[in-house]
């Protein structure tokens, strides 16, 4: 475990196993604990690094506006603090955005993408815009209470969604960092850009997600040349967290198939 400072910001990050490198990056709202399926499953063949994105966890909560780029410039920070020059890039719904962002701005550091639970916007969200003003009158620990099971498939066992809400209860969630990654989520538009995206693809979804529509995931996966859809039965936002999930099969067989010394 270790920090990087990047911008002025510290950013938390570990690293566990060996092999080639793959980066982690987490959602809106989520510390990098929310990977706690991905991550051991993962590190048997990979050397597996995550951190926490600013406004989350153990990093920095700075005061100035935050962007998807600017977030995807912090993710590089971590690769370099790491001494990874190439790696593996795997984001979740808001980190979505941040590694197209990141194949985007430098696709020589980018062996491959997974994008899970993602898309690609064209215009402000304004949904994101709605949760940034709420978050300035309801602390952040009620708002997340309030989403209740909604980022879950119908099937997830109940023991699986209580797990997850307590280490997200337990890690240090702040309102000023909410309204920030929010903000970044508002103003973020990859669609007429991702078709530059030149790495192999894999993109995830859950036909039950009702944060970002699966309908959005099989667009994303149309836009960039090559991609590859894959989307799993029964799952919702949170297809990471269904125990007998495919994802991590699914994601572990694509990495073979794309090894970063053939690149």
């Amino acid at each position: 475990m270790a920090y990087v400072e990047h911008d002025g910001v510290r950013l938390w990050w570990d690293a566990e196993g060996a092999g080639e490198p793959v980066l982690l990056v987490m959602g809106f709202a989520y510390p990098s604990d929310m990977w706690h399926r991905v991550w051991p499953a993962m590190t048997d063949q990979y050397r597996v690094i995550r951190f926490d994105n600013r406004g989350v966890g153990k990093s920095d909560t700075p005061k100035d506006p935050y962007s998807i780029a600017q977030m995807a410039a912090d993710a590089f920070a971590v690769m370099d603090a790491a001494g990874v020059e190439r790696a593996h890039v795997y984001g979740a719904s808001m980190g979505g955005g941040i590694v197209q962002e990141m194949a985007l701005q430098h696709p020589e550091r980018v062996a491959s993408l997974v994008l899970g639970c993602t898309a690609a916007p064209d215009r402000p969200a304004g949904a994101a815009s709605f949760v940034s003003k709420i978050l300035r009158f309801i602390p952040p620990r009620i708002l997340l209470k309030l989403g209740g099971n909604r980022g879950y498939g119908a099937d997830v066992p109940k023991e699986a969604i209580e797990a997850d809400k307590a280490i997200l209860l337990a890690s240090n969630v702040r309102a000023r960092g909410l309204i920030g990654q929010s903000q970044a989520i508002g103003a973020y538009s990859s669609k007429d850009r991702v078709h530059a995206i030149s790495c192999p693809t894999l993109v995830i979804h859950g036909d039950q997600d009702k944060t970002v529509p699966v309908e959005r995931g099989v667009e994303l996966a149309s836009l960039i040349p090559g991609a590859r859809l894959e989307i799993i039965p029964g799952a919702g936002h949170n297809f990471i967290t269904s125990l007998d999930s495919p994802a991590n099969r699914l994601v572990k067989e694509f990495w073979q198939s794309v090894p970063i010394s053939a690149g």
